[in-house]
């Protein structure tokens, strides 16, 4: 577990809880991200860490069965160390130079130096694959339901790409569409890119995988990002 505020840089720290979520939405993208996908790309990835935390430094991890939970444990021990999260970051556009996953884990570092959590990423444009719990977007009934029931329909082309630039791939992309009714072993596997993912997502839907499956997932969207006018078309009327 990540240390609380108190034991880590207390006077440069927002409260605990947001600090665990950055560092859980760090986890995320790392997990999302194919290019870590093999053991010796995060081995790289991990010696990267170790050189940019200063000469003499070396990194122990054990490597895990399960690729997310070797990431929670080398952001979880980062955390817990000086200028550990910068070091990642630093890494992570030293192999990928220049790229969406470095721009991303560069705010994540930044928002949890400056201890806002969540809403300051967010506010300067990081895509944010984790995503906290939504209420069950419950097909309407009645008169309602008769205007969102027909045949089952895809995602549209913008709503493929906002999703995959809100949610990404990973683990917290999984998590949404079950919270949003979709089955866990119906869900396309993460070692593609954000886009191929929601595309895999939306041809799902377009099969039928859930009932009123594309306004059911844009009105979980909506629940999380309020003021996206893509995903407002998931908004009960």
């Amino acid at each position: 577990m990540p240390l609380a505020r108190s034991e880590v840089q207390p006077e440069s720290r927002g409260d605990a809880a947001a600090y665990d979520a950055v560092l859980t939405d760090l986890v995320d993208v790392l997990d999302g991200e194919p290019g870590f996908g093999r053991e010796s790309a995060r081995r790289l990835l991990q010696d990267r860490i170790a050189h940019h935390l200063g000469p003499g430094h070396r990194l122990h991890l054990v490597e895990h069965d399960v690729r997310y939970q070797w990431f929670a444990a080398l952001v979880y021990r980062l955390g817990e160390e000086s200028g550990g999260l910068a070091a990642l970051g630093r890494a992570v556009n030293d192999l990928q130079p220049d790229s969406r996953v470095a721009a991303v884990v560069a705010r994540l570092v930044a928002a949890a130096d400056e201890g806002v959590g969540e809403r300051w990423a967010e506010d300067h444009g990081a895509a944010m694959p984790r995503v906290t719990a939504s209420p069950p977007a419950d097909p309407p009934s009645g008169r309602a339901a008769a205007e969102v029931d027909g045949p089952p329909q895809p995602l549209r082309p913008v709503e493929i790409r906002e999703l995959a630039s809100a949610f990404g791939q990973g683990g917290g992309a999984r998590r949404f569409l079950v919270d949003a009714g979709v089955p866990a072993e119906r869900i396309p596997p993460s070692d593609i890119d954000a886009a191929t993912f929601w595309a895999e997502v939306s041809a799902l839907l377009g099969h039928g995988l859930l009932r009123d499956g594309r306004r059911r997932v844009l009105a979980a969207a909506a629940f999380r990002f309020p003021a996206n006018d893509v995903f407002a078309a998931g908004r009960p009327r």
